[in-house]
C-alpha cells in the first residue's frame, strides 16, 4: 500500500508537469486575431478642398460667406493664394518680407488696371465721386504706410507686421474697385499679373 501511494504521487506529479508545459507552449489567442480595421490606412486620399483659407495672421476672411457671392469669389483670388504660399514657405526674415512686398506690389498693380475698368461701369452721376475717392486714396496712401512703419518700429517683428499691414492697405482698395466691376458685370476682373517676372521691391 505504501509503494502504491508512492507511485500514484509520482504519476500525478508527472501529469501536472506535462499539463503545465502544454499551457506554456500554447500561443495566446489574441495573436491569431486579424488586425483592427481602424489601424488600416485608406489607399484613397481625401480630395483637397477647392476653398482657399489663408493664414489668419495674414488675411482675415469673413465666415459664412454665401457661395457665389462677391466675398466668396474674391476670397479665392490668386494673389492671396500666392502670398499665402510664399509666406508659408519662407525660411528667413528676408524671404517673409519679400513675400509681403511682392503681394503688395501685385495688389497695387491690380488697382492700376481695375480702376479704369471700374470707371467704365460707373454711371456719369457717380463717376466724379469715384475719381475723387481714388485721388484721395492715392494721395494719402504713402502717408498711411509711413505712419504704420514708424509705429511698428525697426525690429524684425515690427517690420514684418508693418509689411503685412501694407499688403492689406492695397488689398482693401483693390477689393473695393473689384466690387464695383462685379456688381456691374457679375464677374471679377482679370487677376493675371503682367509684371510677374519683376523683382519684389519694397512698396510704399
Amino acid at each position: 500500500m505504501k509503494y502504491l501511494k508512492k507511485w500514484l504521487c509520482i504519476g500525478l506529479c508527472a501529469a501536472m508537469a506535462l499539463s503545465l508545459a502544454a499551457c506554456e507552449n500554447k500561443e495566446p489567442e489574441s495573436s491569431t486575431l486579424p488586425e483592427s480595421s481602424s489601424s488600416a490606412v485608406s489607399a484613397t486620399p481625401e480630395p483637397e478642398s477647392s476653398r482657399f483659407t489663408p493664414a489668419e495672421d495674414l488675411i482675415s476672411t469673413p465666415s459664412g460667406m454665401e457661395e457665389g457671392s462677391f466675398e466668396d469669389l474674391f476670397s479665392q483670388n490668386p494673389i492671396d493664394k500666392q502670398y499665402d504660399k510664399d509666406y508659408s514657405l519662407a525660411s528667413s526674415f528676408s524671404m517673409m518680407r519679400q513675400a509681403c512686398n511682392e503681394a503688395a506690389r501685385r495688389w497695387r498693380d491690380l488697382i492700376d488696371t481695375v480702376y479704369p475698368e471700374a470707371l467704365e461701369h460707373t454711371s456719369e452721376e457717380e463717376k466724379s465721386a469715384l475719381q475723387k475717392e481714388q485721388v484721395e486714396w492715392e494721395t494719402g496712401v504713402d502717408d498711411r504706410i509711413a505712419a504704420i512703419r514708424e509705429e511698428a518700429g525697426d525690429s524684425n517683428d515690427g517690420v514684418l507686421s508693418s509689411s503685412q499691414q501694407v499688403v492689406l492697405i492695397y488689398r482693401e482698395r483693390a477689393m473695393a474697385l473689384c466690387r464695383i466691376v462685379f456688381e456691374a458685370t457679375g464677374e471679377l476682373p482679370d487677376f493675371s499679373d503682367p509684371n510677374a517676372a519683376s523683382s519684389g521691391a519694397a512698396v510704399g
